[in-house]
């Protein structure tokens, strides 16, 4: 199949399309408009598509765009006019639903969503939505090669009241820190060091126990870094809809036993590998497609 890739970096979708024998092409949006101005951006990315599209003729069209003026309406009606079954995707949550999202759901194909109550919330508006989970890079996250696990890591941002659930991250990163002391370790802005470039990989690989804390409670959401961090071997314990006290005991627990727990961890890991790379996201897409 012919893919295009509207794109918000995520070359790691583009390597499993290829792997997985289709043939694709791509623009990554935030170069142009980070250094054009947003509309002399939009008018130039506007042009390159139509262009690349009308000589590539792709069968799908994926779209990330993060943000309004990205894409518009109009181009998505003439990409679908050239035969392209037309997903614009979120990997996000925002509460209310951005209004691009809703403005151009008449326009394309699918709407996708990482959450469900988003999908139903477009559906009522009698949109084609539909739920399509994040996936992640598999040549960077992955369990080969570890050596003795220890202890328990968080990897996140604490980003103050932004978020519904925002306190609550700050209440169970704390809590874990008082229970575990050294043997607890969290990372990112405001809870420790910052990590880049895929070094969140190696912090994954030494880690016996991670925890995933997102900033909604939502039916079907949960952030990357989850799908990361059980690819990666550490035993993960998604903590975002328990109290702290019982995150505390859940992963007491599993520090207790650190042979069963690291054995967990690969079976976690194994079954991320089999369901949950962007190769198995974009078969959902390529069905949509072809139906």
């Amino acid at each position: 199949m012919k893919i295009y890739h509207i794109a918000q970096g995520m070359t790691e979708f583009d390597r499993a399309a290829v792997d997985l024998g289709h043939d694709i092409r791509r623009v990554n949006w935030p170069a142009m408009f980070g250094r054009l101005p947003a509309d002399y951006a939009a008018a130039n990315l506007c042009a390159l598509v139509v262009k690349e599209c009308e000589e590539f003729r792709p069968d799908l069209v994926f779209i990330q765009a993060q943000q309004p003026g990205v894409v518009d309406g109009e181009l998505c009606d003439y990409l679908r006019s050239l035969g392209a079954f037309v997903v614009n995707w979120t990997g996000d949550v925002r509460d209310p639903i951005p209004a691009h999202y809703i403005n151009l759901a008449p326009h394309v194909n699918v709407t996708a969503f990482t959450n469900l109550p988003d999908v139903v919330a477009l559906h009522d508006m009698n949109h084609d939505a539909r739920f399509l989970q994040i996936g992640y890079d598999p040549d960077i996250y992955h369990n080969n090669g570890t050596g003795k696990r220890e202890g328990v890591v968080f990897i996140g941002n604490d980003y103050g009241y932004r978020f519904p659930l925002s306190q609550h991250r700050r209440d169970a990163v704390n809590a874990l820190k008082k229970a575990f002391g050294h043997s607890f370790t969290g990372y990112g802005k405001g809870f420790g060091k910052a990590l880049h470039n895929g070094a969140d990989a190696e912090v994954y690989r030494r880690a016996l126990v991670a925890v995933n804390l997102d900033h909604f409670n939502r039916s079907g959401f949960h952030s990357d870094r989850y799908l990361r961090s059980m690819a990666c071997g550490a035993y993960t314990i998604n903590g975002t809809g328990l109290s702290p006290s019982a995150l505390v005991d859940i992963a007491r627990e599993a520090l207790a036993d650190p042979k069963r727990t690291a054995e967990l961890g690969a079976l976690q890991a194994a079954e991320t590998y089999n369901i949950e790379r962007w190769h198995n996201r974009i078969n959902t897409v390529t069905r949509w497609a072809t139906k």
